[in-house]
């Protein structure tokens, strides 16, 4: 053999390692990903749906934007140092989020059957003018 393929034989045994050990050590990650996602998703879908009706948007927008409303008072009225109780309401803008989150799928959602439709029809209009003949016609008997 000559050295050419020696080092290719090298080179491709390199990369198959490094594969082999990339899938062991990709594998790991993914394996948590897909647990997570089987066993918060549900709860997190549940609470999305719920935070999407109106009056329970309302709630929580409210419930979040008060406290964060006196904290930035607080914050530049008296001290600096009251921006550290920012976290809570940031924490409380989760479910009104996850709300407008939904409303924007379902915006999305719309928008694509109506475009897909919309191609569709299309599409089928330029094939029947595409054909000269004209479409065949089922007669029934009566």
């Amino acid at each position: 053999m000559g050295d050419n393929m020696l080092m290719l034989l090298l080179i491709g045994g390199i990369a198959g390692a490094v594969m082999i050990v990339g899938i062991v050590i990709g594998s790991i990650p993914m394996a948590a990903i897909v647990f997570v996602w089987k066993n918060v998703f549900p709860v997190v879908k549940r609470m999305a749906k719920w935070s999407a009706r109106p009056e329970n948007m309302v709630s929580m927008l409210l419930l979040a934007l008060i406290p964060f409303v006196l904290i930035l008072i607080l914050t530049f009225t008296f001290s600096p140092i009251f921006i550290v109780f920012i976290i809570v309401p940031l924490i409380l803008f989760i479910p009104p989020d996850l709300g407008i989150m939904v409303w924007v799928i379902r915006a999305v959602k719309a928008l694509y059957n109506r475009w897909r439709v919309w191609l569709i029809v299309m599409y089928l209009r330029r094939q029947v003018n595409a054909n000269t003949r004209q479409p065949i016609r089922i007669r029934r008997s009566k």
